[in-house]
């Protein structure tokens, strides 16, 4: 009950940031970045992380993909960007939440 409690939240926020345009280094529904969204989306829930993707990834521990909960963040190396990586938010069902770089929250499979 728990996991599908956060994943409506999670849900919600992501329409809520649908249109939101990406602007590095933002953090607010009028632009941000990838780490700017899930740091905002995540306080939300009550849950406090660091504000960039690179001290996002120093601050948890690291699971398998099998073992992935609704609300864990999941990081990718993309080779743009200041430090070439991206994070998003983990749902449920292999799918993630992010903020795109062409703009807007999507939820798409993680492949």
């Amino acid at each position: 009950i728990y996991n599908t409690n956060k994943e409506t939240k999670l849900k919600t926020i992501a329409h809520e940031w649908k249109k939101t345009p990406y602007v590095l280094g933002g953090t607010s529904k009028k632009g941000a970045d990838c780490s700017g969204f899930t740091q905002s989306a995540l306080a939300q829930l009550n849950i406090r992380i660091p504000r960039t993707t690179k001290t996002q990834l120093g601050s948890g521990r690291k699971v398998s993909k099998s073992k992935l909960q609704t609300g864990d963040l999941v990081f990718f190396k993309t080779g743009r960007g200041p430090n070439g990586m991206h994070v998003g938010i983990y749902m449920s069902k292999g799918k993630f939440i992010h903020l795109s770089t062409k703009g807007g929250v999507k939820e798409v499979e993680l492949n």
